[in-house]
């Protein structure tokens, strides 16, 4: 049992580059959050971190076989200028 009603957060990040979304800086600090989820690039790195993210789910629980309040987070970065991010269900 815990002491403190806390949540467990994993996040897995990936990165591309702007050239992958064939974008500048610019527009894609002004494209629109559901804009850049639609991008297959991005699709492709969020459906990589969910696979990743449910090895770790699982990897936790064998480990320490008692009930997780686990947050799963796929993160991508759009070079340096962008992050967009789902959160990974169960």
């Amino acid at each position: 049992m815990r002491q403190y009603q806390l949540l467990d957060h994993v996040l897995e990040f990936k990165y591309l580059k702007l050239d992958d979304v064939k974008m500048t800086g610019k527009q894609a600090k002004e494209t629109p959050r559901a804009d850049l989820l639609k991008l297959a690039p991005v699709q492709k790195s969020i459906e990589e971190a969910a696979k990743q993210l449910n090895h770790y789910r699982n990897a936790l629980i064998n480990r320490y076989k008692v009930e997780l309040r686990l947050h799963t987070y796929a993160v991508v970065s759009l070079g340096f200028e962008r992050l967009v991010f789902v959160e990974i269900g169960v």
